[in-house]
């Protein structure tokens, strides 16, 4: 920052720069109005920025370099879980036969367009609506530090294939309810946090991250979550997902009978390894990941006519409009049924 001050009839300013590696103060007097030495100060101050962020972007780096060096002056202080998505588009666009080579500061909008039409022919659509998010961002900011006039992101087109059936991803309702009395009547490390998954639709990690102080009366307090690849304790996916999940209170004591601590000590991979070995074993129709246990559990109960703004506060969404979006397949056959139950009472009414 500069200093200004006054000196006689005219004003001084002191500005602060790196000069051959070393931190000097640069000085100039004489000004007849404060507005002219603030002019000064902040045309110094500007080109000493472009200058320590020429030092850091160089003119000549690829776009994975740009990438790189992007996360690490702007990303450096984001959650593990997020640097691990970043970090898989760095390397997506390291192995691009169309980015790799390509000079950070002259990629083209339509060169841009030529990379999301390359990963989306084999992701689908979501995800390179990801990428396309990341590297719009980082090139936002190579804009906004006057590396180039447009972001050649801007107005690109997402393409990637739809995802599968999303019944796919939920069990079938008697195999729901059979996997909770399968896990229910035979207690190891497994079944028991397969059953927590069951009757909470809590995330995996938040459901490894668990101690005996999260293990209420009847009640389970979600307050943090396990990092997959580090198997460290970190905070919860969103602020919203921290919250309380009423459970039948047997299961609370069968847990405090049986854990001190930390619940569980065994990765998300191992877990998942056994989930879907314990689906084979019982033939269900569906064989779903740990997460898609999440949505089954939160299926159910909507299908019970369980209020959706309680499935909601069970899930951890931030709101309504989350849980209505990942279920609108389920919610509009629940909509149809209520057309029809409607009509049918308007029509009994007229007989």
């Amino acid at each position: 920052m500069a200093s200004i001050y006054k000196r006689g009839a005219t004003y001084t300013v002191n500005v602060s720069i790196v000069k051959n590696g070393k931190r000097v103060r640069k000085t100039k007097s004489g000004f007849k109005t404060k507005r002219d030495a603030n002019y000064w100060a902040n045309d110094i101050e500007h080109r000493k920025n472009n200058d320590e962020l020429s030092a850091v972007f160089a003119p000549d780096i690829t776009v994975p370099e740009y990438f790189g060096k992007w996360l690490e002056t702007y990303k450096g202080n984001i959650k593990s879980s997020s640097m691990t998505v970043y970090l898989a588009t760095l390397h997506t666009i390291e192995r691009s036969d169309i980015l790799s080579t390509t000079k950070a500061f002259k990629l083209t909008r339509a060169r841009a367009q030529q990379y999301l039409n390359e990963f989306g022919s084999t992701h689908i659509r979501s995800t390179t609506a990801k990428r396309k998010t990341q590297l719009k961002s980082a090139y936002q900011d190579a804009v906004l530090d006057g590396f180039i006039k447009v972001n050649p992101f801007e107005r690109t087109i997402v393409t990637g294939s739809d995802p599968k059936d999303n019944d796919l991803k939920f069990l079938e309702t008697d195999d729901y309810l059979l996997l909770i009395n399968e896990t229910k009547l035979v207690p190891t490390v497994n079944n028991d946090i397969i059953l927590i998954g069951a009757l909470t639709g809590a995330r995996i990690g938040e459901i490894l991250a668990l101690t005996t102080d999260d293990i209420k009366d009847g009640v389970i307090d979600i307050n943090k979550t396990e990092q997959s690849a580090t198997r460290t304790i970190d905070t919860t996916k969103t602020k919203s997902s921290v919250r309380l999940i009423d459970v039948p209170v047997w299961l609370t004591d069968r847990l405090n009978s049986s854990y001190q601590g930390r619940l569980f000590n065994i990765s998300q991979g191992a877990v998942n390894k056994a989930f879907k070995k314990l689906q084979t074993k019982l033939e269900f129709k569906n064989i779903v990941s740990f997460h898609g246990l999440r949505h089954t559990h939160a299926s159910y109960l909507l299908s019970k006519d369980v209020s959706i703004d309680y499935v909601s506060q069970r899930l951890g969404h931030a709101n309504t409009a989350i849980t209505m979006k990942v279920y609108a397949h389920l919610l509009s056959s629940k909509r149809l049924q209520e057309i029809d139950k409607t009509i049918s009472l308007f029509d009994k009414g007229l007989q």
